[in-house]
């Protein structure tokens, strides 16, 4: 008895580059380029105020025009859209997508030219689409824009936004999946887990990997097992499991 692979199995992936990840955080250069991006002509009737984060205790730095807010809160950009709240005709995925891209757009040509991988989930008047940004030709998990978008348009974004500083002519085999399912077999089967329902490959931040260029991203294989809440992370690079439950 073996392990059962329930999904498709994507082979020959290249090379991956080193890169390293640096958030654009919330000082003020970085919060009054992104405003007046956003909010273009109607930049100087903005209101800015503080409030307190529930998440770090710190103070979020709030930029409000209309029924707009962004909020600043340490990586992270909160944006709400308080119109009242009539969703309209639940929009199609085509139509959501339409949407969030031009909601991107607002936030400078630097953010809306990036490729992205892009994960939709269906709600009842709407959709939740987050935004991966692409190295290599896979997404960079720890940096994203997650939007909601009812009929209406977008009504909340949460945006972590990151520069990719990809390391000029380095880059490193990665193990064949094969080999990674080999690794993870004796770990499945003791703990009796024995299907496998996803496998992908992405890039995400390696613990206690920083340096003066920034927060070092690997690529992993992620994979979602029968029975497992959490998925289990493998250094492509390496063969080493990095996480799992």
């Amino acid at each position: 008895d073996g392990i059962f692979v329930n999904t498709e199995i994507t082979r020959g992936y290249a090379p991956k580059s080193f890169v390293n990840m640096v958030y654009i955080g919330s000082g003020v250069a970085v919060r009054d380029e992104i405003g007046k991006n956003f909010f273009k002509d109607s930049w100087t009737n903005v209101r800015r105020s503080t409030l307190v984060s529930k998440k770090t205790g710190s103070n979020i730095m709030c930029y409000t025009f209309g029924n707009e807010t962004l909020g600043y809160d340490g990586n992270e950009i909160q944006y709400v859209n308080q119109r009242a709240f009539i969703t309209g005709k639940k929009p199609t995925l085509d139509k959501a997508k339409s949407m969030g891209n031009k909601f991107i757009e607002r936030f400078g040509k630097k953010w809306s030219q990036n490729k992205y991988h892009i994960v939709q989930e269906e709600g009842q008047d709407g959709w939740k689409l987050t935004y991966y940004p692409m190295v290599d030709g896979i997404p960079v998990m720890d940096s994203y824009i997650e939007v909601g978008i009812d009929g209406k348009g977008v009504y909340r974004a949460t945006l972590c936004l990151a520069d990719m500083n990809i390391i000029s002519g380095q880059k490193q085999d990665i193990f064949a999946i094969d080999l990674i399912l080999f690794g993870i077999e004796d770990y499945m089967l003791k703990n009796q887990y024995t299907q496998i329902n996803n496998i992908s490959i992405c890039y995400m931040q390696e613990e206690n990997e920083e340096n003066v260029l920034g927060q070092k991203v690997i690529p992993v294989y992620k994979i979602d097992v029968d029975g497992l809440e959490e998925s289990i992370f493998v250094n492509a690079y390496t063969n080493e499991i990095l996480r799992k439950c």
